[in-house]
């Protein structure tokens, strides 16, 4: 039997393949089925974003930096196509359990719309694309959707053609404002389709950092080693940051834009707990019980690193391990409702490359993402007399995310082990 391999890219871009469903059957399939929330869909695709993160960053040593958004964006759009078990699988790693094809996609196109609304001092864009082998012909009702929903670029190419890996590099650098120049750097003979879906960016802090008080700073690698990193500092009373304190650590958030639209999330362990610890114990309702439940003091004093991270990686064995399997397996995969290749041919993905980088310093912060595939609303302060100054120092290995306050999306999820490492 000969196989005909799909590539995933992931870099705040998804490019993946082997996604196809007959839009006319799913039409009539859903017909009549309530509209899911946004904030359910939000919730099962965060769920599905933490325990992402938390298998990418397991057992690394170093920095780790994910868009569940984009990946799951990209992985939805390839779940169109899948069938049977594939989608079985599929459907109970990406939480999508439960939701018609015709509730996921109204879900996923109404929460892209309001994420890209347009911002004072916050710009964030998803774009999604997706690349066909010229000699392969996709179920036309599968297309439908793909461009319906999460309005993405079709294009029908040669892929023995260099030209064409030129183009699809030059996409990701358009989407991802030049962070990201390159998601591949070959295209299989055997490819049939590369579905790409990229995030970008950048936002302003409400409260900015000075530069004038960034100092060099230890920073405490572990129990034994220390390093001096370029450290922020700021007094704010502002009452924009609000802080929160769990069992074995403290969040604090840092908003965006005057409007607060979006903000970053900083999670530190307690001393005496380390990094790799906390990520693999982090229980999503505990930390958003401690972000809901946060307050704003009337002053709070904050240290935090600056750090840049560029992270790339191919999901294909962690989304394996987390339980869809069958999407790599050559003689498993089932991607039927996508395309027919054909007798004794079958369609597989062979990689989700994902991409991701930011830069975090005294004005915001900018980050981008790309996935391939070849397919915060706070509590008031405490009653009684004001609480001294919260002092947060930012002086060990943390976790951070990025999240949009008004449907809770989490954009962004890291992890800095090293302010000064990759």
């Amino acid at each position: 039997m000969s196989r005909q391999r799909l590539r995933l890219f992931s870099t705040l871009f998804l490019t993946f393949g082997m996604v196809s469903q007959t839009c006319c059957q799913i039409a009539l399939a859903d017909s009549g089925t309530a509209p899911v929330s946004t904030t359910g869909y939000v919730d099962k695709t965060n769920r599905f974003g933490l325990s992402l993160f938390q298998s990418v960053a397991s057992g690394r040593q170093n920095n780790t930096f994910v868009s569940p958004l984009s990946v799951a964006m990209a992985l939805q759009m390839v779940y169109e196509g899948a069938d049977g078990t594939t989608r079985q699988e599929m459907a109970k790693v990406l939480n999508l359990s439960g939701l018609t094809i015709l509730q996921l996609n109204q879900a996923c196109s109404k929460l892209d719309k309001i994420l890209s609304a347009k911002n004072q001092n916050i710009t964030l864009s998803i774009a999604d694309a997706l690349w066909s082998n010229q000699n392969v012909t996709f179920k036309k009702n599968y297309l439908a959707p793909i461009q319906q929903y999460f309005s993405a670029s079709l294009h029908s190419a040669n892929f023995t053609d260099p030209a064409t890996m030129g183009s699809i590099n030059s996409w990701c650098s358009q989407a991802t404002q030049g962070k990201i120049t390159q998601i591949i750097n070959s295209l299989d003979a055997n490819a049939i389709m590369v579905l790409l879906n990229a995030v970008y960016f950048k936002g302003l802090w409400t409260t900015p950092f000075q530069s004038a008080n960034t100092k060099p700073s230890d920073f405490h690698l572990d129990s034994k080693n220390k390093i001096s990193v370029p450290t922020m500092y700021i007094d704010d009373s502002s009452n924009d940051f609000s802080y929160g304190k769990g069992t074995n650590f403290e969040v604090v958030r840092l908003p965006y834009g005057p409007n607060q639209k979006m903000s970053m999330y900083v999670a530190l362990p307690a001393q005496g707990v380390a990094l790799s610890t906390f990520i693999k114990t982090l229980n999503y309702d505990t930390l958003n019980t401690t972000i809901t439940n946060s307050y704003y003091p009337n002053e709070i004093i904050l240290k935090l690193p600056k750090f840049k991270i560029a992270f790339d990686t191919d999901l294909g064995k962690v989304l394996s391990k987390m339980g869809m399997a069958s999407a790599f397996d050559q003689g498993q995969a089932n991607f039927s409702n996508m395309v027919d290749l054909g007798q004794g041919k079958n369609a597989y993905l062979s990689s989700v490359i994902h991409e991701t980088y930011i830069d975090v310093d005294e004005s915001g912060t900018v980050a981008a993402a790309v996935t391939a595939v070849e397919m915060l609303g706070s509590s008031a302060m405490p009653g009684g007399p004001p609480p001294p100054p919260i002092v947060v120092n930012v002086d060990h290995p943390f976790v951070f995310l990025i999240k949009d306050e008004g449907t809770g999306a989490i954009v962004f999820v890291g992890s800095v082990a090293n302010p000064k490492g990759q």
